[in-house]
Order: structure tokens, then C-alpha cells, then sequence
């Protein structure tokens, strides 16, 4: 009996350390992907969905987000740019508001498209490759946070389309506090294993439980209060 429960123990010790190392290799893969701008010309440019505030504000991501892709629309990298993001409809979705700043900057709204309809990054990227589609677009490139990029393109990967990720240029991963950068590149590891589990898995009530501490509870918290 006491050989067996040792087996055991061995073999969850085993199995847990391996699935941290293998987290953990996933999080360098995250924060190496994040350091090169893989921009090509493009039909779209598709600006990913981020926080908006309480009063309609746009977040600091998705600002960040949104003048880049404008940017990149300027540029001439693709005559057409799509905000993700947010219910069908409602003025304080991240794509509406988003649209907003780039009617402010001078975007033709011809040229504005929304891809609402979504809530995470997997489904903003089915609700913007199903676009795509229906416009007869086969290129884009997606704008984010460098460190959300890996996710992004995976899951368009996973819709179906290769994507050309271009990070917003005015975040430093490089520069980051190591504690926030580990914490940012461990967070986008977990989302990307968790949004490839089971449907009955992610609708569990312990897995919502850990992505409300993670994004945030007390860890979430005291990791965006560093500098």
C-alpha cells in the first residue's frame, strides 16, 4: 500500500512539474513573440477589442490599440481597418468606441468596420474572420499588446487564417518591471491552454473562481499597481 501511494505521489509530482515547465515555456515563447513587428501588406487591418471605462472612455490598451491601427491605415499597410469587441449594438462596446476614435482622426467611416459580437479573443477572432469572408478579404494584420499577440494570432490560426501581428509601438515589454513581465507572460500562457479546454471545463465555477483572481483578484491587482 505505502509503495503504491509513493507511485502516486511521484506521479502527480511528475505530472504537476511538467505542466509548470511547460507553462512556463509557453510564457518565453509569449514574450519572444511579442519583440518583432511581423506587419505585411494587408486588405485589413484588424484592431483587437480592449477595456473601455466605466464612462465610455476608452482604456489605455485599447487607445493604444486604436491609434496604432490608425496609424497603420495611414500608412497605406491596407485600406480597410476593423475594430473587435463588445455586444452588438451598444454605443460603449470596445469596437463602437474605437470606431469613435478613429472618426476623430480622420478615418473615412467607409472604411470602419466592426466586428462586434464578442467578448474574448477567440471569439474576435471568429466574429472578424467571418467578416473576412463575407467581404472576400484573405490578409490582415492584427494590432495588440505585444504580449497579446501570441494568443491573437493562434486563435486566428485556429479560424483558419495566418495573420501579420504588429504590437502597439509606445508599450516596452523590455522595459517592464521583471515581476509585471513574468506576470504578463504567464497570464497569456494560461489563457492560451484554458481557451483550448472543453467547453464543460471553462464554464466550471473553480476555473472562473482562478481568471477573476488572475485578471482581477488580489494577484491581478498588486501586479498592475507596479510601475
Amino acid at each position: 500500500m505505502k509503495h503504491r501511494l509513493r507511485r502516486a505521489y511521484l506521479g502527480f509530482s511528475f505530472l504537476a512539474l511538467s505542466g509548470l515547465l511547460g507553462i512556463a515555456i509557453l510564457g518565453w515563447r509569449v514574450d519572444r513573440y511579442s519583440r518583432k513587428d511581423r506587419r505585411q501588406p494587408a486588405d485589413v487591418i484588424i484592431v483587437m477589442g480592449a477595456r473601455v471605462l466605466p464612462d465610455g472612455r476608452p482604456g489605455p490598451d485599447l487607445y493604444s490599440r486604436a491609434r496604432h491601427g490608425v496609424a497603420l491605415y495611414r500608412e497605406g499597410w491596407a485600406s480597410e481597418i476593423m475594430f473587435t469587441g463588445g455586444y452588438v449594438g451598444d454605443p460603449a462596446s470596445a469596437a463602437a468606441v474605437a470606431r469613435r476614435l478613429a472618426l476623430e482622426w480622420g478615418v473615412p467611416d467607409e472604411h470602419i468596420w466592426l466586428a462586434e459580437g464578442s467578448m474574448s479573443t477567440w471569439q474576435d477572432a471568429q466574429v472578424a474572420v467571418a467578416l473576412m469572408r463575407e467581404r472576400g478579404w484573405r490578409r490582415a494584420i492584427v494590432v495588440s499588446h505585444p504580449l497579446h499577440l501570441y494568443r491573437a494570432q493562434r486563435m486566428f490560426l485556429r479560424e483558419g487564417l495566418l495573420v501579420y501581428p504588429s504590437p502597439t509601438p509606445d508599450v516596452h515589454v523590455s522595459h517592464m518591471p521583471w515581476q509585471k513581465r513574468a506576470y504578463l507572460d504567464l497570464r497569456e500562457a494560461l489563457a492560451l491552454v484554458w481557451s483550448y479546454l472543453p467547453d464543460v471545463v471553462r464554464s466550471s465555477r473553480w476555473t472562473t473562481v482562478l481568471q477573476e483572481y488572475v485578471y482581477d483578484g488580489a494577484l491581478g491587482r498588486v501586479i498592475k499597481g507596479i510601475p
